[in-house]
């Protein structure tokens, strides 16, 4: 349960912040 949805919040940041370095 935690390692799920650890994994599913960690690749909605990771998602997030690679788009503001792309735009960068």
């Amino acid at each position: 349960f935690l390692h799920f949805f650890k994994k599913k919040k960690k690749k909605k940041k990771k998602k997030k912040k690679r788009k503001k370095k792309k735009k960068k």
